[in-house]
């Protein structure tokens, strides 16, 4: 589903007609909105019989928003700007899932486990969206489904059809009456404890400012290899596809680095990796060149998700999961719309052109290498890490 259809919403406002600063905004105020309406998750989990019921419920919910997209596709929209409510559906579904789905697998999965499984699990994640990545770039490419304008149709069709049976097979999993959550506290009270904590306020503060950072330039990389580098659909693919590679290569070596080197370790490796990576974009733009830094992107990154994965999972209780992870969805999604709107106005106030993409990639990067070395230096998680 991701690599079929999320990888191409921006492509798809842009062949609508949207402008490629639009698109930047459409990449990330959606997933800002879902993130604000999926604050009842722990309030709703409270009230249903199973945790189950919810993630696959939701798991179904966001497979139906394709419907307005298939629709869009087959017979055009007058106003981009609708492209937003479907969207923001799909990112609403897909984050009220998630904290319940951490809490249901803490149940399931034993903690010494936890490594080997989340590098596994994305391997095999991130080999599906590839392979979905490919199919949605061949079926872009096709002159027979673009002449039919049968292309995103069909992109979209196969995407919510993966996702049904996602939530088909989520519905088998086992799910024990004495697993069903309780909420013993409001969410403020939650988020009371959750910044008392100095350690984890500092570390959560980290992330806010570093996906702020991340996002001053990561959503308007696909505009930039379409209006810019005059990318075909198929390189596109390959460039978007590379980022994929690299990640399951470096999901194969996460595993080797947390048993060595500890968690800590792992965390900063990514951190630093990401990092300067956008700026040397200033250089050049050649496509064999993107396809490079696409792949060490997807490498670096597979190191800093697998952390976080490991983080959550492992250092935050079952009790408080579904509201830690509630908080911390909604803080990411607040950085990445907030990152995305500084760097829509840049590359606006420099009419998208070349320059305005080497203002945000560069100053991004700075951004981001800022705050992971100031963090490195005042953090005190080398306990908490390991």
């Amino acid at each position: 589903m991701v690599g079929l259809a999320e990888s191409y919403f921006v492509a798809f406002a842009i062949s609508v007609g949207m402008s490629a600063s639009l698109a930047g905004i459409f990449g990330t105020l959606p997933l800002f909105l879902g993130a604000v309406f999926h604050l009842i998750t722990p309030w709703g989990i409270s009230r249903v019989s199973s945790v189950k019921r919810w993630v696959s419920g939701f798991a179904l919910i966001q497979a139906l928003s394709f419907l307005p997209l298939i629709y869009a596709s087959l017979y055009g929209i007058e106003n981009p700007l609708w492209l937003f409510v479907p969207v923001t559906l799909y990112w609403t579904a897909g984050y009220a899932a998630n904290p319940p789905w951490y809490f249901w697998m803490g149940f399931l999965l034993k903690s010494k486990d936890s490594s080997d499984y989340f590098s596994t699990r994305g391997r095999i994640a991130q080999a599906g969206t590839f392979s979905g990545l490919i199919i949605g770039g061949l079926i872009l490419q096709s002159e027979f489904f673009r002449g039919a304008g049968l292309s995103y149709f069909l992109i979209f069709l196969l995407a919510g059809l993966a996702r049904s049976f996602s939530s088909y097979t989520l519905s088998k999993k086992d799910f024990l009456v004495e697993w069903k959550f309780k909420a013993t506290e409001s969410i403020t009270s939650h988020f009371k404890s959750f910044t008392q904590n100095r350690d984890q306020k500092d570390f959560f503060q980290f992330l806010f400012f570093f996906m702020f950072a991340i996002f001053v330039s990561s959503p308007f990389v696909v505009p930039f290899f379409l209006k810019i580098a005059n990318f075909s659909y198929g390189q596109l693919t390959v460039t978007i596809g590379a980022l994929f590679v690299g990640k399951i290569i470096g999901l194969q070596i996460a595993t080797i680095v947390r048993e060595r080197l500890g968690l800590k370790a792992l965390f900063f490796i990514g951190a630093f990796g990401i990092a300067p990576l956008p700026a040397l974009w200033y250089f050049s733009y050649d496509f064999y060149y993107s396809v490079t830094l696409q792949a060490l992107s997807g490498f670096f990154w597979a190191f800093f998700e697998v952390s976080l994965s490991l983080v959550f999972f492992e250092k935050i209780t079952e009790q408080y999961k579904i509201f830690r992870l509630t908080l911390y969805n909604f803080l990411n999604a607040t950085a990445i719309v907030l990152g995305s709107f500084l760097g829509g106005y840049l590359l606006k106030s420099y009419e998208e052109t070349l320059t305005g993409y080497k203002l945000i990639f560069v100053f991004g990067s700075f951004l981001r290498l800022s705050l992971v070395i100031l963090y490195f230096q005042r953090s005190k998680f080398s306990t908490n890490f390991r």
